[in-house]
């Protein structure tokens, strides 16, 4: 197989994985929830705004503006307005975010460990290793 046949069946399998049902199945939060939960559980020590969002997950401030209201809908989060700078907004997790969070995590996990485990281990450690050897070569190909 050429490189460039190699290539192009890449591009198909990963444009098949991520409309397949099943995948969205395993990230259930395919609507964008997920990491953005993430990032404020992850950056909870600091004044996390709905730009740096924006910018961490690459998406539109159109895009977290609806996101937050749906999470606030939800009481994941809350959004305040800073104390010191009153034309910036504040956004935190909620306890119920935290929650919320943990349960999607363990969702996910639980999927993935399904799948590795009917995978069998040695088909696991080959994936985990070629898949890793990939991200990195994507890498420094990108530098």
């Amino acid at each position: 197989m050429t490189t460039q046949k190699a290539a192009e069946e890449l591009m198909e399998i990963i444009r098949a994985a991520l409309h397949a049902k099943e995948t969205k199945q395993i990230n259930s939060t395919s609507r964008g929830e997920f990491p953005v939960l993430k990032y404020l559980a992850c950056h909870e020590n600091e004044k996390v705004t709905p730009s740096d969002i924006a910018s961490d997950n690459e998406i539109s401030s159109a895009r977290v503006a609806a996101l937050l209201s749906v999470l606030e809908e939800k009481t994941l989060i809350i959004r305040e307005i800073d104390k010191k700078d009153r034309r910036k907004i504040i956004v935190k997790l909620t306890e119920n975010g935290r929650r919320h969070l943990r349960r999607l995590k363990t969702e996910m996990e639980e999927k993935i460990v399904k799948v590795l485990e009917s995978m069998g281990e040695t088909d696991t450690q080959e994936f985990l290793r070629t898949f890793k050897l990939f991200i990195r070569t994507l890498k420094e190909v990108n530098q």
